[in-house]
């Protein structure tokens, strides 16, 4: 079987593991490259592995969020 060019938003969704309103909303704002066919989006197969690879972070290993403040303790009494 021949290898898919492109991968419908479902798809591209389960690759990389966010929801389907995630991924709607990331082709929207442009995130990803894609191809608006009527109402449907298809992403470039190519263009989930580039999209990982570019935010790849410290080798692959968790970090914290950016821009995230640490709690404050809270106050007793």
């Amino acid at each position: 079987m021949a290898e898919k060019n492109y991968l419908t938003v479902e798809e591209a969704a389960a690759q990389l593991r966010v929801a389907v309103d995630t991924m709607r909303r990331y082709l929207r704002e442009r995130r990803l490259p894609c191809a608006r066919i009527g109402k449907r989006y298809l992403v470039p197969a190519g263009a989930i592995e580039s999209y990982i690879q570019q935010h790849v972070v410290n080798g692959g290993k968790p970090t914290k969020r950016p821009g995230r403040k640490a709690k404050a303790p809270r106050r007793k009494g």
